[in-house]
């Protein structure tokens, strides 16, 4: 994301989502110099395509959590005191941006 800047680090953060199963969540979150936590959220799922060179691909498995839900799901995000919620769309990416002080 652009919004990950120069010295920004990779944090652990508290995201709770609508999913069926916890796999669904898909984030990771960053904490820029300046305080602010960028979470990078994804509701989409695993697909696996012909590899240049590969003939076939047979014996790859996928996890059950790589197909998704197939629908919208809601979230909620917090760092130290702040909380911010929302709802992402089926085959989407979002970015969030937070107070984290």
């Amino acid at each position: 994301s652009r919004f990950v800047v120069s010295g920004s680090k990779q944090i652990d953060i508290k995201i709770k989502c609508g999913a069926e199963k916890d796999g669904f969540c898909q984030a990771v979150a960053f904490l820029t110099p300046e305080g602010h936590a960028v979470v990078v959220l994804t509701n989409d799922e695993i697909t696996v395509g012909q590899l240049p060179g590969v003939e076939g691909l047979v014996g790859i498995k996928l996890p059950d959590t790589a197909h998704g839900e197939g629908k919208p799901l809601t979230w909620r995000i917090t760092c130290k005191g702040s909380t911010v919620s929302g709802e992402i769309p089926w085959k989407a990416i979002q970015t969030v941006i937070l107070p984290c002080e």
